[in-house]
């Protein structure tokens, strides 16, 4: 007997190949659309009802919610320029004071005793000293220097 169902199912298996598998995954899905839709087609009108009502709930829900929060949202964003301009004020408040003690300094500096300086000597600090003046030349330094 072992021997007749082993020959039965060598003579009717065959070469399983793309194809027959992608045959056998739509013939799922169509008997899966069908068992779906049979199902739906199947519910009671008042099924129906119910599911549209909590629908229309779900919406309101969900709509209220997004006005709630751009509400909160538009009272921060107030709040935060409010905030802006006076911090513009404070800023701008002290860029006067600053400009004023810049334009009273000399005055200061003249009742402290402090002359204004006419002949300023300045260094150039530019180029290290000791360096070429030339860039040819290996030995020569600036004059003053030794």
């Amino acid at each position: 007997m072992d021997h007749q169902k082993w020959s039965r199912t060598k003579k009717t298996s065959k070469k399983i190949t793309r194809s027959d598998t992608a045959h056998r995954s739509n013939t799922s899905r169509q008997h899966h659309t069908t068992h779906v839709l049979s199902f739906v087609s199947r519910l009671h009108p008042v099924a129906w009802f119910f599911i549209g009502i909590a629908f229309l709930l779900l919406s309101a829900l969900g709509s209220l919610f997004l006005h709630v929060k751009m509400d909160q949202n538009s009272f921060k964003m107030a709040t935060i320029q409010t905030n802006i301009g006076v911090l513009t004020q404070n800023v701008q408040d002290e860029q006067t004071i600053l400009d004023k003690d810049q334009y009273d300094l000399p005055n200061k500096a003249q009742k402290l005793g402090m002359v204004l300086g006419s002949n300023a000597i300045t260094i150039n600090l530019s180029k290290p000293v000791g360096t070429p003046v030339n860039k040819g030349a290996t030995n020569v330094l600036e004059p003053n220097q030794t």
